[in-house]
């Protein structure tokens, strides 16, 4: 059954759709991972930031953490990411956003219903992006992108430390989609004392502001 949790004034925390993704989305997603490879097995490395500390990823050989943006902001001005620039050695990251165009739009087609004022705020912020940028890759790309987030994170094999953001809104609601995975796999809302199910095809939108929110590893590959 889909959960709401909402504060003391009835703002929502959290939303949880567990298995709402169908089998043959999920198959399709994992088909299309071979567009990041090799880039997201070298996406590991011996920094001490947590997104790709060694040993919070299991033991497999498909294993990382990627972000892809259209419209990353470095210096204060809006930069495709590195990964999606046609210099990029490997064209794999621009092709998998291609060929996710369907999945992400169903993903942004959910937030449309869960959080419209963010949804509309996503697709507002493209348009504009898409007529008034000078940056052509960017606006060649902002076109190509079915997703109303400015960011995709994508990851393999990997146990998900108790984080939040503090320089997020309140308001703002991250997307989660799980593919694959252990069956009995769930994902703690720390500081609400709630534990729900993470199993294949769930989705959770949370405000990454306020919730405390982890996920232990899986002994089958997934990827989130």
């Amino acid at each position: 059954e889909p959960t709401l949790l909402l504060d003391q004034t009835r703002v929502i925390m959290a939303w949880h759709l567990p298995g709402v993704l169908s089998e043959e989305f999920q198959r399709d997603c994992v088909r299309n991972l071979e567009f990041l490879f090799p880039d997201i097995n070298r996406s590991i490395t011996g920094s001490r930031s947590w997104r790709t500390q060694e040993d919070l990823f299991t033991k497999s050989h498909i294993r990382g953490a990627i972000e892809l943006s259209p419209a990353w902001y470095q210096q204060g001005k809006p930069k495709v990411s590195t990964i999606l620039k046609g210099s990029h050695a490997d064209p794999g990251p621009r092709q998998w956003l291609r060929a996710e165009g369907l999945h992400t739009a169903i993903l942004s087609a959910t937030l449309m219903v869960m959080h419209p004022d963010l949804y509309a705020l996503g697709r507002e912020t493209f348009l504009k992006l898409a007529a008034s940028t000078l940056d052509k890759e960017m606006q060649q790309i902002v076109l190509e992108c079915s997703t109303v987030y400015s960011v995709v994170l994508v990851i393999l094999n990997w146990a998900t430390p108790f984080h939040r953001d503090l320089s997020y809104q309140v308001q703002w609601l991250d997307m989660l989609a799980t593919i694959e995975g252990d069956p009995d796999l769930h994902i703690k809302l720390d500081n609400l004392g709630v534990r729900l199910a993470y199993s294949l095809g769930t989705v959770v939108t949370l405000s990454r502001k306020v919730v405390w929110h982890g996920v232990p590893a899986s002994v089958s590959d997934r990827f989130a």
